[in-house]
């Protein structure tokens, strides 16, 4: 997960995010509060604009979308939805 963030988003630029540092990706956390079965991941990046944070924030996220796509990592499924899976079957 986090090489494939990292990878994506170092080959690709994207308009309003600095060349250096890097982006990268980190994981923040395991099942927060233990009631999650999944974990929480940060990206940092910076921006050459702090007034453009809400459309390059969402750039970087199609970014990041696409390539887990890219490599077949699924987005997590919560428990609620685990459990409803597994009662209709």
């Amino acid at each position: 997960m986090i090489h494939t963030v990292d990878q994506a988003l170092a080959t690709s630029p994207i308009q309003g995010v600095v060349k250096e540092p890097l982006p990268h990706c980190m994981c923040t956390d395991l099942a927060k509060e233990n009631r999650d079965s999944f974990a929480y991941y940060t990206v940092r990046f910076w921006l050459t604009d702090l007034a453009d944070e809400e459309p390059v924030s969402s750039l970087v996220c199609e970014h990041i979308f696409a390539a887990l796509m890219r490599a077949n990592i699924p987005r997590a499924l919560t428990s609620v939805s685990v459990f409803a899976l597994l009662s209709e079957a």
